[in-house]
């Protein structure tokens, strides 16, 4: 009587099989942990930003800063004011391939802010997919800072719109995953990204 030593091909299709849908799985985890990671290096370079020049301000090298988001060139500017003159510029381009989207809610504005604002050409309690953003803030000694302006290509807001209720929301996708931050009037203020 001979014995078979060897495999049967069924058995080896089903064990390519096998291996074939576990390296699948595999390949995907991968591909969705990478474009977790591209994500998270992009919004880390963002807040980096703002913390610049916050900090820029409170060490007094300059009066006043600025940071311009652009949905559409996929860029995001730092501009360090001092004296009317530019001291410092600082510029970030988001991956190409990394969808940037722009959301502003100024809060429950009241009735005689509203009135204000409809006599000025209207004002929306909210702003959606917009292609840009820019917000300014100075120093007014001392280390205390405030929001002066915040314009879009939706509206032009004085400061005095600007409420404790601002919330700006950035957020950043690329394939099937999204990032997003949240930023407020403290967290602009005083950094509790």
């Amino acid at each position: 009587m001979i014995k078979n030593k060897g495999f049967t091909l069924i058995e080896f299709l089903l064990v390519v099989s096998i291996v074939m849908v576990l390296s699948g799985g595999a390949i995907f985890s991968f591909h969705k942990m990478s474009e977790q990671g591209i994500l998270d290096k992009e919004a880390n370079k963002i807040r980096t930003l703002f913390v610049l020049g916050r900090d820029q301000l409170r060490q007094g090298k300059c009066q006043r800063a600025e940071v311009e988001f652009n949905s559409l060139a996929k860029k995001v500017v730092m501009k360090c004011l001092s004296n009317n003159q530019r001291s410092e510029i600082k510029e970030i381009k988001i991956e190409p391939n990394v969808k940037i989207s722009l959301d502003l809610y100024l809060g429950n504005l009241n009735s005689s802010t509203q009135q204000t604002a409809s006599f000025l050409g209207g004002l929306q309690n909210e702003y959606s997919d917009l292609q840009w953003l820019k917000f300014a803030y100075s120093s007014s000694g001392l280390g205390a800072l405030s929001l002066v302006k915040l314009e879009c290509n939706q509206a032009n807001i004085s400061s005095n719109y600007i409420t404790d209720n601002l919330k700006i929301t950035i957020k950043l996708q690329k394939g099937g995953e999204e990032k997003i931050i949240s930023l407020t009037k403290q967290s602009l203020l005083y950094g509790n990204f």
